[in-house]
C-alpha cells in the first residue's frame, strides 16, 4: 500500500481538502481586539462574549448608513443552575431593569435585560437590538455591542452575531428633459 502510494501520482490518491474550520473566536483573540471576520458588502460575523461589558466591534459606523444586526444562540448569565439562566438576544421582556430586586444597575437601564444591546461610540447612548434589528446611523462611530446585564463575571458562552452595513446610494443627477420633435416651435 505504501508502494502504490509513493509511486502513484499525488492528485490520484489524494482526498479532496476539508471544509473551512468553523470561526470560534477565543478569549485571547478577543482581549486583543480580534475576533471579526470579514464578510462581503460590508459585514462582518462573530462571536459575542456573554462576559464583556461593550464588547468593540472594530466596527466603524459613518452617518446614513443603513445597519442590519442578527444575533442567536443561548447564553448563561448566572453559575446558579436555574432553569431560566440561558438567555436568548431578546433577553427576558418579562423582567425589567428598574427590579428593586436587582441592586446593581444594568448597563443599559430601561431595556430589556439580558438582550442583545449596542451603542455607537464609546459614550453613546444604549439601544435595543434583540434578535434583529434594522437602523439608519445617525452619528457616525465604532459599533460596541452587549448583552444588558448588572454583574458579567458569572456569565458564559456567547451569541452568533452578524453585522451588515451599507451606504446609501449617492442621489442621482436629475433626468435631461426629452428632447423636442421637429414639429414643435422652437422657444422664445
Amino acid at each position: 500500500m505504501i508502494d502504490l502510494m509513493i509511486n502513484t501520482p499525488r492528485e490520484w490518491n489524494s482526498p479532496p481538502p476539508p471544509p473551512p474550520p468553523p470561526v470560534i473566536v477565543s478569549p485571547q483573540v478577543i482581549a486583543s481586539g480580534g475576533g471579526l471576520v470579514a464578510g462581503a458588502h460590508g459585514g462582518s460575523s462573530f462571536q459575542l462574549p456573554s462576559a464583556i461589558a461593550w464588547f468593540d466591534t472594530r466596527i466603524f459606523l459613518s452617518a446614513g448608513e443603513t445597519v442590519t444586526i442578527t444575533a442567536s444562540g443561548a447564553v448563561s448569565i448566572t453559575t446558579d443552575n436555574r432553569p431560566d439562566r440561558y438567555k436568548t438576544p431578546d433577553g427576558d421582556p418579562n423582567q425589567s431593569t428598574s427590579n428593586p430586586d436587582f441592586h446593581v444597575p444594568f448597563i443599559a437601564q430601561g431595556l430589556t435585560p439580558w438582550s442583545l444591546v449596542g451603542k455607537i461610540g464609546d459614550g453613546g447612548r444604549p439601544f435595543q437590538i434583540g434578535h434583529k434589528s434594522t437602523f439608519t446611523v445617525q452619528s457616525p462611530g465604532e459599533l460596541y455591542l452587549s448583552i444588558n446585564d448588572n454583574n458579567f463575571a458569572d456569565n458564559s458562552g456567547s451569541w452568533s452575531v452578524t453585522v451588515t452595513h451599507a451606504r446609501p446610494a449617492p442621489p442621482q443627477p436629475p433626468a435631461p428633459p426629452p428632447p423636442r420633435s421637429s414639429s414643435e416651435p422652437p422657444e422664445p
